[in-house]
């Protein structure tokens, strides 16, 4: 029991604002990555995104994306 509260406090400790620690890694690297690509609205929730020499077609309504980024995270 005393290594169980041992655990809990030092990661309570870890633990700083609303989001945590490796939920707040996980945006942060979809932040950079985000600062790479600008995206040019085509009209009705559809985006034409440059990723450097790259081009995507975003379709927010749809939730597709031509990179296929995305459908890991849409279900």
């Amino acid at each position: 029991m005393s290594r169980y509260y041992t655990k809990q406090k030092k990661l309570s400790e870890q633990f700083v604002g609303e989001v945590c620690p490796k939920i707040r890694k996980k945006v942060q690297k979809q932040a950079d990555w985000s600062n790479l690509c600008y995206a040019m609205p085509s009209g009705q929730g559809v985006f034409q995104v440059q990723e450097r020499e790259f081009q995507y077609i975003v379709d927010i309504n749809a939730k597709i994306c031509d990179c296929r980024r995305s459908d890991r995270y849409s279900m």
